[in-house]
């Protein structure tokens, strides 16, 4: 049997992820009904949504 390694939930990181993720698709359609182009706006919001869900994982705990 070989040794596994435990793993932990740490379930800040995921929920960071899916808040941007979810805010930037919000936005992205929203935009997208505005200009007439809900695919790009879609697109572009999903891309954004997962910058901003990273960008908010690498903030200091304090900051937040």
């Amino acid at each position: 049997m070989t040794k596994q390694k435990k793993t932990t939930n740490n379930k800040d990181d995921s929920t960071n992820l899916a808040i941007g993720i979810s805010m930037g698709l919000a936005f992205g359609v929203a935009f997208g009904l505005i200009f007439d182009n809900i695919g790009l706006g879609a697109g572009l919001g999903l891309c954004f949504g997962v910058v901003f869900g990273v960008a908010f994982d690498k903030m200091p705990k304090g900051k937040k």
